[in-house]
């Protein structure tokens, strides 16, 4: 684990026990936090898809946009594709 992570984990580690979870394993409270991190990308996307409707509804997106939606799009393909996959125990 690189010192940045370490860093992210201990801090995270530090919050989680200050709400009186402090005996959750490692893992859990990592995994919390993704979760929250998650939730929190995903309504920016909504955001973004939103605007990006309004936007095209409007006029045609330029080449750079166009582009830019289609990364957006495959990263978040890509993601849906791995998030289905079931999990190894």
């Amino acid at each position: 684990m690189n010192a940045k992570r370490a860093d992210a984990t201990n801090d995270v580690e530090d919050d989680f026990q200050k709400s009186g979870n402090g005996n959750a394993p490692l893992g859990q409270i990592e995994a919390l936090d993704l979760l929250s991190q998650l939730e929190k990308d995903l309504a920016s996307l909504r955001e973004f898809i939103d605007a990006e409707k309004h936007a095209v509804k409007r006029k045609p997106p330029s080449p750079k946009r166009l582009a830019r939606l289609r990364l957006v799009s495959e990263d978040i393909t890509s993601a849906v594709k791995l998030s289905s996959k079931p999990a190894k125990n």
